[in-house]
C-alpha cells in the first residue's frame, strides 16, 4: 500500500479523469426520455459503461506485478514469504484503488442520465465486472515480466472479449468455433445483466413519424437474445465464477514462475564456508 501511495499523483489524476469523463457522458445522455431514439441511447450508454469498466480495471492492474517482480523474486529466493501472501496483498491493495473511482463515476451516470431499473442491481453488477477486470489484469500481470508487454497486451484481450459483449454481434450469430470466447466474456455477462435491469418492464413512446415502433423493453431484449428466466442472477454468479477462476490462474502462474535456486547439502556447506573464509 505504501508503494502504491508513493505515486499519489497518478492516483489523483485517475480519480479526476474518471469524474470528468463521467460528467461529460452524463451531460451527453442527460435525463434521457422514453422515445424511440432513447432506446438506442440507453443501450449505447450501457455498452459504453461496461466497456469502460473493463478497460479501466484490466489496464490499471496489468503492470502491478512486473513492477515488483525483481524485488519479489529476490525476497522469495531468500524465503521471506511465499506466493500466496504476496498475491493476496497485491489484490487487496488494488481493489480500493481501482473500484472506488469507478463506483463514484457509475453513480453519477445512473442518476444524471435517468437510467431505469434498480440502482443496486446496476451498482452490484458494475462492482462484479470491476472485480473480474482486476483479476484478469492481475493474471496478465503475472504472465509477463516486462511492464510494457503487459500493458500492450491488456487492451487486446479486452477487445477480444468486447467483440462478444452482446451489443456488437447477436448471440445467435456467433460462430460455433468462437463460442468458447463468448462464454468467457465477462463484458457480455455484465452488459446482459444491466440491459435486462434497464429494459425489463419498461415502456417506450411512439411518435407519429417513427417508421418502427418498439413499445416495450422486452421487444429489445428479444432482439438481443436476452430473454431468459433469472438472467441477472445467472450473470452475477458467472461473474463471480470468472473472478475466482482468473485469480486461481494468476496465483498458479506466479507459483510456476518461482525463483530457481540450488539447495545446500550438508556435504557442500563446509566447503562453501571454507571458500568464504
Amino acid at each position: 500500500w505504501r508503494e502504491q501511495m508513493r505515486d499519489s499523483t497518478s492516483i489523483g489524476i485517475k480519480v479526476i479523469f474518471n469524474a470528468f469523463f463521467s460528467m461529460v457522458f452524463a451531460l451527453v445522455y442527460f435525463r434521457m426520455g422514453r422515445s424511440q431514439t432513447n432506446i438506442q441511447d440507453r443501450m449505447g450508454l450501457l455498452f459504453f459503461t461496461t466497456m469502460n469498466q473493463a478497460f479501466g480495471s484490466v489496464i490499471g492492474c496489468s503492470q502491478v506485478i512486473p513492477r515488483q517482480l525483481v524485488v519479489v523474486s529476490r525476497e522469495r529466493a531468500n524465503r521471506l514469504y511465499s506466493v500466496l501472501p504476496f498475491y493476496v496483498s497485491c489484490l487487496m491493495v488494488m481493489l480500493p484503488i481501482e473500484c472506488l473511482p469507478q463506483l463514484f463515476a457509475n453513480a453519477i451516470l445512473f442518476f444524471m442520465t435517468n437510467l431505469g431499473g434498480s440502482f443496486w442491481v446496476f451498482f452490484g453488477i458494475m462492482v462484479l465486472e470491476n472485480l473480474v477486470g482486476i483479476s484478469l489484469g492481475m493474471w496478465l500481470s503475472a504472465i509477463f515480466k516486462n511492464v510494457q508487454m503487459a500493458s500492450q497486451l491488456a487492451p487486446a484481450v479486452v477487445i477480444l472479449f468486447l467483440m462478444f459483449g452482446g451489443n456488437l454481434i447477436n448471440e445467435d450469430s456467433v460462430p460455433i468455433y468462437f463460442a468458447w470466447i463468448k462464454e468467457c466474456s465477462f463484458i457480455r455477462y455484465a452488459f446482459k445483466a444491466v440491459a435486462v435491469n434497464e429494459l425489463e418492464g419498461s415502456v417506450f413512446e411512439c411518435g407519429a413519424n417513427d417508421p418502427v415502433c418498439v413499445t416495450t423493453g422486452e421487444q429489445v431484449l428479444e432482439q438481443l437474445g436476452f430473454l431468459e428466466e433469472g438472467i441477472i442472477w445467472k450473470c452475477a454468479v458467472l461473474l463471480i465464477a470468472i473472478f475466482v477462476a482468473f485469480n486461481i490462474l494468476a496465483f498458479f502462474t506466479l507459483l510456476a514462475k518461482k525463483p530457481r535456486f540450488l539447495e545446500l547439502s550438508e556435504a557442500s556447506a563446509p566447503e562453501i564456508g571454507r571458500a568464504h573464509v
